[in-house]
Order: C-alpha cells, then structure tokens, then sequence
C-alpha cells in the first residue's frame, strides 16, 4: 500500500548568511558564475517582473490539481521560506490563489514558486534552484565585486 501524504519536517537548511550573500545579485550573473547548472525551466517566471526572491525552497510534490499539502506547507514554511510547489505539471487548476498568497504574505513566506533545502533566487531574468552543499555563493563570490550590481 503506497503512502499517499509524506511531511519531511526537518531538514538542513543553508546558513543565513549563505542565502543572504546572493541577494541584490541578477539572477543572470549567479547561473553564469554556477557555470550554468542552476536554472529552472523558463516557462516559470514571475507574475511581478520587478519582484525578487530570495529565500529556502520548502518544497511541495503535489497530485494534480491537488492542493492540501500546499495548505499544510503555508502553516508549516519558516519566515524567508520559498514554497516551490510541484503539481505534476497539471494547468487544469490554479493551487494557489489570492487568499492563500495573502496568508503566505503574512506569515512572512518570501514566495511561493523542487528538492528542500535549496537557495532559490529569482527576478525578471529567471528562477534559480542552486545546492547549498555546493557553496556556490562563497565559490564565487570573488567574482561578483568586480562588477556593480545594483538591487534597484
């Protein structure tokens, strides 16, 4: 008999100070410097162009069309978490609407967007899912000074 709702309550998360070295950073620059590894399908983008996202990926697998593990995710998520929701690929049905998006608003949830513990950095150039085990910030951080990145 298969197991059909599986919550992983803990799991390493990236330092602090980790995720907050990519901020302000174009989403362009750190694939580059990633050598390219860390993009995700670019059908995903953000409904905000302007917006930023930083943050951990709380991660959701939900059945299509499914979304009460995403409810269970809002209450679940730690302040500056990103909840990537995966549905199977489904468009037959929004998972999330104004209500939810609103409460994840207030419970400091840094966005709603898969493999937990993840960096996910995003902007009008792309979204990112980038492996804190890789140190990929610290890797190349070196790199980014030289040029003037401006968050604005």
């Amino acid at each position: 008999m298969a197991l059909g709702c599986r919550i992983r309550r803990n799991f390493e998360r990236p330092s602090k100070e980790l995720v907050e070295a990519f901020r302000g950073i174009p989403v362009a620059n750190i694939d580059d410097n990633c050598g390219r590894i860390a993009a995700v399908d670019s059908s995903i983008f953000p409904l905000n162009p302007k917006a930023r996202l930083l943050g951990t990926a709380f991660t959701v697998n939900a059945p299509a069309g499914d979304n009460l593990l995403f409810h269970k995710a809002l209450d679940m998520a730690q302040p500056g978490d990103v909840i990537v929701l995966a549905n199977r690929g489904s468009l037959s049905r929004a998972l999330c609407g104004e209500i939810m998006s609103n409460y994840a608003k207030s419970r400091g949830i840094a966005g709603i967007v898969i493999n937990p513990g993840d960096i996910i950095v995003g902007d009008s150039d792309g979204l990112l899912a980038i492996r804190p085990d890789e140190h990929t910030a610290e890797r190349y951080s070196d790199r980014w000074p030289v040029c003037s990145w401006s968050s604005s």
